[in-house]
């Protein structure tokens, strides 16, 4: 249930990110 809804929150960022390592991709696109 979590994958969902971070799918929506995240967007077009989460296919990009690694379930593993969300945050180094999260910081460079609200950068």
């Amino acid at each position: 249930m979590l994958s969902q809804q971070n799918k929506k929150k995240f967007g077009p960022t989460w296919p990009l990110v690694p379930r593993s390592q969300p945050s180094p991709l999260f910081r460079l696109d609200t950068s």
